[in-house]
């Protein structure tokens, strides 16, 4: 299949109706737009697939509704999403698509309809024939990924969000941005997936494992010192943004909280999102909003931090305190019990208010415009002699000739 030809198959038969697309350049950011039909959809993807990663929602979500899983309306197809990034057990796409055809033979599933090379991972598709709502899809994908989880596949643990996006067929995988990488997607078996049949195949094989243990206490990682003090700052950060936000950004906030360690960054969380007027239509979604809270990883390349939710405070016109990390709280240097100094090593980005700064008088190597010891930028356009200036002050300094005269 041609490229165009894969992304209308996707848009088409692996999914129905109305969505978001997705894309983001290499360095720049994340964008979506919401998209009404299939030509519409086609357009967008042939406008950035050249230059970004593009991604399409799976759901058909109501025009003017904001991406949350409690907004997807109607979806087609249950997947499995495995990369091969050089982390986790598989090193290519080839390793990933073996590990999916082991869990499927071992799990006794049916075959799944499609494979999704994505540049660096594969995807396995199972379609139905007609879309289902939600309510009926959702408990299918849980089972899915529980059984994914027990089996030890790999696999990404988005297989029951429905309001996850998903890479475009017959586009380019930016992940390097030198070495961009064209996916594909290719039929394994003809025709549909029945619906009862899959779901009756996935509880048949996890009734043959053992029943998960009690869902242990997520560990967070070591983040900002867990005080009541910076509790209350995360707090007054959140309540300066607006959590009706769109789910990527919703999200990120979710995990960025996750990344500061606070023992109460849960129930903050959880408090901040039930406030969103996207909950007005049903009651807060408590296994949505749980299924995003248990996804966060620190250890995943590129993981969110902290500093996520420090950026998005700023962005809605925050500007109290932030939580001070704990070299900055016992300001570098303490004393222990031999009352010898010991020098705490900052981590991480330390910032420090310009009027806490002492003026110190500046000396010039010119007079007004090339001070000593300090980062100076020469600007101009091409061919109007910066590197001959530049030239001209190295000579000068470093021969003792003297400084040109400005």
């Amino acid at each position: 299949m041609t490229p165009s030809e894969q992304q209308q198959l996707f848009l088409s038969d692996l999914r129905t109706g109305p969505g978001f697309i997705g894309w983001l350049a290499p360095g720049g950011t994340f964008k979506q737009q919401a998209f009404a039909t299939d030509q519409q959809a086609s357009s967008l993807i042939g406008s950035y697939s050249g230059s970004a990663n593009v991604w399409v929602s799976m759901a058909t979500f109501g025009l003017g509704a904001c991406r949350a899983a409690q907004n997807a309306e109607y979806l087609k197809s249950f997947w499995l999403d495995v990369d091969a990034h050089g982390k986790g057990p598989y090193g290519t796409p080839d390793e990933a698509l073996a590990g999916i055809k082991t869990f499927v033979a071992d799990a006794g599933l049916p075959t799944p309809n499609f494979v999704h090379m994505t540049g660096h991972g594969m995807q396995a598709f199972w379609v139905l024939p007609s879309p289902i709502s939600k309510p009926d899809w959702q408990p299918v994908a849980d089972d899915l990924q529980e059984l994914a989880k027990r089996m030890n596949l790999g696999a990404d643990p988005i297989t029951a969000d429905a309001a996850r996006i998903l890479r475009v067929p017959g586009t380019y995988n930016f992940r390097d941005p030198d070495n961009p990488v064209a996916t594909s997607l290719s039929k394994v078996k003809a025709g549909y997936t029945d619906l009862h049949a899959f779901h009756a195949a996935i509880k048949a094989a996890l009734s043959k494992l053992p029943s998960p243990a009690t869902k242990p206490t997520k560990t967070l990682p070591a983040g900002i010192p867990d005080t009541p003090a910076n509790s209350a700052l995360v707090k007054a950060m959140l309540s300066a943004i607006d959590p009706d936000c769109d789910y990527d950004p919703w999200r990120n906030i979710c995990w960025a909280v996750a990344a500061s360690g606070l023992s109460d960054a849960e129930t903050i969380t959880r408090d901040w999102s039930a406030t969103a007027d996207r909950w007005d239509k049903v009651p807060f979604d408590e296994v949505a909003f749980d299924r995003v809270w248990d996804s966060y990883d620190p250890d995943r390349e590129k993981a969110v931090g902290f500093g996520t939710l420090v950026h998005h405070a700023r962005q809605a016109g925050y500007t109290g305190d932030i939580p001070r990390a704990l070299e900055q709280l016992e300001k570098l240097e303490f004393k222990n019990d031999a009352s010898a100094t010991v020098t705490i090593t900052p981590k991480g980005l330390m910032t420090q208010r310009a009027s806490e700064i002492e003026p110190e008088p500046v000396e010039w190597l010119i007079e007004g415009a090339i001070p000593m010891g300090m980062l100076v930028v020469i600007g101009g356009q091409p061919g109007m002699g910066k590197s001959q200036i530049a030239i001209k002050l190295a000579a000068a300094v470093t021969t003792g000739e003297g400084l040109p005269d400005v």
